[in-house]
């Protein structure tokens, strides 16, 4: 399921921050902002799909769940030396939109955030 492999990238980011840390053309603040966001979303994806697996509704929620998926993917297998500014705000605002649609979701199925 999209949980392993979210996992996964997140060792992959860890390893892609120690690497990249020093570099990049974005600010340190924008760099922070942007693995917080990425933290933030991983360990909410991981709780939703934990509860819809023990509440058999991993089917129902699918397209949400792979939807986050691709977007934690994709911030994970980011470089801080290829992003831009611009970029580095889209990519914040893809992840800040899934946070705030997967606190609206685990406000509904009444998960601990």
């Amino acid at each position: 399921m999209k949980k392993m492999k979210v996992l996964i990238m997140g060792f992959v980011m860890v390893i892609a921050l120690s690497l990249t840390a020093c570099g990049g053309g974005i600010s340190d603040e924008t760099w922070n902002k942007l693995q917080d966001d990425y933290t933030q979303l991983v360990e909410m994806h991981n709780k939703v799909v934990d509860y819809c697996e023990a509440n058999d509704l991993v089917d129902s929620m699918q397209e949400v769940l792979n939807t986050s998926a691709d977007i934690i993917n994709e911030a994970g297998e980011t470089e801080r030396e290829d992003l831009d500014k611009e970029s580095a705000q889209a990519m914040i605002d893809d992840l800040e939109a899934s946070i705030e649609s997967y606190n609206g979701t685990m406000k509904v199925l009444g998960i601990e955030q």
